[in-house]
């Protein structure tokens, strides 16, 4: 408590305002809701790092708060602590200062380069919002609109589509995936369209032995529906470590904390994974209807997955389940996500892939709200129990929730090589900032295919 005091004073010595809770919390206040306030106010969290802080639930707490929240943290480690994969999985892509006879200096520079960059970031907002002449919603359906005009004319521009689901649909259009043509019956899709609505829940497929529910989240042009399953159904990884060890390369050891920052992006690749959807270890197990998975770069191999949980890769594919009346409804489609600096992009910047099943981008999760479809998800049972890293039971523990975060295959603006964006849960407030950045190679989110 002292070094914290302490702390507190020579921050606020140095132009930082600060929030010390034996200090600021007033008798007859609620003390856990006076630190969720703070938190939700402040430009960054100073974690001041021991064994007691390491053990801490409270401070688990709050560290997950202010990641879930985006908000900064810089860990000031005062002393050598066994961290615990709960802990070390919140904090391994936040900045640490050792602590030593230039670890105040390093602290101090470390906060205004996180303070600049903030600021940096509140004026292009500002530019941005007084250029903006037009509304929330016409800007969403410009960009609709333009992704369509541009992308080759493809028409069913949203990942897989299921243009029949086996008894169900298979009386309306049947498509032969063989040579790409379709039979059609004397039915019109309109009339398709009176009998199943955005919104209805469909069995199709099984994976781990269940039937899988999905929902109907929208229908295309030609009346196509693109079905995304009602629960997170496994917890994997979106890309795990190239290199083959998870945060280790060449005998380097990158949860060591002076080697725990890493910004040169094929490093990054090589210790933590790749954020493009195309080359990504989860669409190759999503589209896999093989017993076992060949994968085309590195394996989601235990050595090269986070803390060695959820690996995968010798698991069959989520396609293996299905019976082959059940693939063959299944439509290829091809889908435009984000790319990066070792993507092959079109001309516009996209990564073009062909998939059977696929994971929703940022800009489909429009069709949800549309819906009226909650973007929250539960964990399946089977999903429980088979989540060798223990998160998901703690989280709904702690948080008193059966939501569970899952991933898009997305990576938004400005992430590193080795991020991507999750959906987060109800115990986030609202739904309007949904979505998080995450490490690619976190073993610790869900996976809600589509089709």
């Amino acid at each position: 408590m002292d070094k914290a005091q302490s702390m507190c004073e020579f921050l606020e010595e140095n132009g930082f305002n600060c929030f010390f809770a034996k200090r600021d919390i007033k008798p007859g206040q609620e003390y856990a809701a006076q630190i969720i306030e703070r938190l939700e106010k402040s430009d960054a969290v100073v974690l001041l790092f021991s064994q007691m802080a390491n053990d801490s639930p409270h401070v688990l707490r709050e560290v997950e708060f202010a990641v879930s929240h985006k908000i900064p943290i810089v860990v000031y480690q005062l002393e050598s602590v066994n961290i615990s994969k709960s802990m070390k999985y919140f904090l391994m892509t936040h900045q640490w200062v050792d602590f030593d006879e230039c670890s105040d200096k390093k602290l101090i520079k470390s906060l205004n380069a996180l303070m600049s960059v903030k600021e940096e970031k509140k004026e292009k907002a500002e530019a941005v919002a007084k250029n903006d002449e037009k509304s929330e919603t016409d800007e969403r359906e410009g960009k609709s609109k333009n992704k369509t005009t541009f992308l080759y004319g493809i028409i069913g521009i949203l990942a897989f589509i299921i243009i029949a689901f086996g008894a169900l649909f298979a009386k309306y259009i049947i498509p032969d995936l063989k040579n790409n043509e379709q039979a059609v019956t004397s039915e019109s899709s309109e009339e398709i369209t009176e009998k199943y609505k955005v919104g209805d829940r469909v069995i199709f497929g099984k994976y781990n032995d269940e039937e899988i529910e999905w929902r109907i989240i929208h229908f295309d042009e030609d009346n196509c529906a693109i079905l995304l399953t009602s629960d997170v159904i496994s917890i994997k990884a979106f890309d795990t470590a190239e290199g083959g060890k998870y945060n280790e390369y060449e005998g380097v050891d990158y949860w060591s904390y002076e080697n725990h920052i890493v910004e040169d992006p094929d490093l990054l690749v090589l210790i933590r994974g790749n954020n493009d959807w195309s080359t990504s270890n989860i669409r190759t197990w999503l589209n896999s209807d093989r017993e076992v998975v060949e994968y085309a770069d590195q394996a989601p191999t235990r050595s090269a997955s986070c803390t060695s949980d959820n690996y995968y890769s010798s698991e069959p594919g989520f396609l293996y389940g299905f019976s082959q009346a059940e693939k063959d409804t299944i439509v290829k489609r091809t889908n435009l996500s984000e790319g990066n600096l070792f993507s092959d992009t079109d001309s516009l910047g996209y990564v073009v892939s062909e998939d059977f099943v696929f994971l929703l981008s940022e800009e489909e999760l429009g069709y949800l709200k549309d819906a009226g479809i909650s973007l929250f998800a539960n964990l399946t049972q089977s999903a429980l129990e088979k989540d060798t890293s223990g998160f998901a039971k703690n989280f709904s523990e702690i948080h008193g929730t059966n939501s569970y975060y899952w991933w898009l295959r997305d990576h938004g603006k400005d992430a590193k090589v080795n991020e991507g964006l999750i959906v987060q849960t109800e115990y986030e407030e609202g739904e309007s900032g949904a979505t998080a950045n995450a490490s690619v190679g976190a073993t610790c989110y869900g996976v809600r295919p589509a089709v």
